[in-house]
């Protein structure tokens, strides 16, 4: 199916009684620096080494109708480990994520709940857990987020959202969504506005990466749908081990668009953005991998004469 505004502006906000998820078809699978390649299964009275408790805890969840075999998570899991010792979660969520877009994504609420369920069980500080979400996985971790609040008066370090999901959420208040209160520092990285990814900024920081559209080097609409939708991966999973890359405050101008604003502030993108950040930024990149890196200046031939 080739999605347009129009079609997708039609798909009306998430009604949470449709949801039909079941704790037992939730998997997790964790994966350590001794256990990189090889997954751990998890479950509630699986014991987690008191040293591994104090290592950074990723937790990784997928969106609609995808599952843990989605490259991102992959790559994400490999980058981190390029940085150090972690704790990587897979989140599998797919029999509740491959309903109709309705059902999953009222399923988001009670998933939310049995990931918060087993974050408790691990005895994880808090403060030590990051969780980063793709579309609806976005929407999943705030629920998360949300459950964990509730239940301990705490709130995970972070979130961070991959082109959050549009379609069901742009008109939902903030307990229907994620938002910045699910996470001490909730950072949102939007690169499909308008289309598969929200428009509003809902996060403490939110960055339109080459202004929230379509991405460069992503083919038409007709062509692939996803392209810029999931770009918002590669640009978050690059971060992860480049330095330094700097996006420029910016604002909503007229008709909604995104423009820069008239300051010179710039904060940093991406994994190692501060969690004091707060705003609205826009950074752009190239159309290839590495996406991150300083666009090539066209070179200058003088000849002698």
């Amino acid at each position: 199916m080739v999605y347009t505004p129009e079609v997708l502006e039609k798909i009306p906000s998430v009604d949470f009684c449709l949801a039909d998820a079941k704790k037992h078809h939730v998997f997790f699978y964790l994966f350590k620096s001794s256990h990189q390649t090889t997954a751990i299964v998890l479950n509630e009275n699986y014991e987690l080494p008191e040293d591994d408790k104090k290592l950074p805890m990723k937790v990784l969840m997928h969106g609609f109708t995808s599952n843990v075999t989605t490259p991102w998570y992959k790559e994400t899991k490999k980058a981190y480990f390029q940085k150090g010792p972690h704790n990587i979660v897979y989140v599998d969520w797919s029999i509740a994520a491959n309903k109709s877009f309705a059902v999953s994504g009222a399923n988001i609420k009670p998933v939310g709940e049995f990931i918060a369920d087993l974050i408790l069980s691990l005895k994880v500080p808090l403060e030590n857990v990051h969780l980063i979400g793709h579309s609806l996985g976005a929407h999943l971790a705030g629920f998360v987020g949300k459950n964990l609040f509730a239940r301990t008066g705490n709130k995970v370090a972070r979130i961070t959202a991959t082109d959050a999901a549009g379609p069901g959420f742009e008109r939902s208040e903030a307990e229907a969504r994620l938002s910045k209160h699910d996470a001490s520092f909730v950072d949102v990285i939007h690169t499909d506005v308008g289309y598969f990814g929200i428009m509003k900024p809902i996060g403490h920081v939110d960055f339109y990466v080459n202004y929230g559209s379509i991405q460069p080097g992503c083919p038409s609409r007709q062509v692939d749908d996803n392209c810029s939708h999931a770009r918002s991966n590669d640009y978050f999973i690059e971060s992860i081990n480049t330095q330094g890359i700097t996006a420029k405050i910016a604002k909503f101008g007229d008709a909604g668009k995104i423009v820069l604003a008239n300051k010179t502030d710039e904060v940093v993108f991406g994994n190692a953005t501060p969690t004091t950040a707060r705003g609205i930024y826009v950074l752009e990149t190239n159309s290839a991998a590495p996406f991150l890196a300083p666009k090539k200046k066209k070179r200058k031939f003088m000849f002698a004469h």
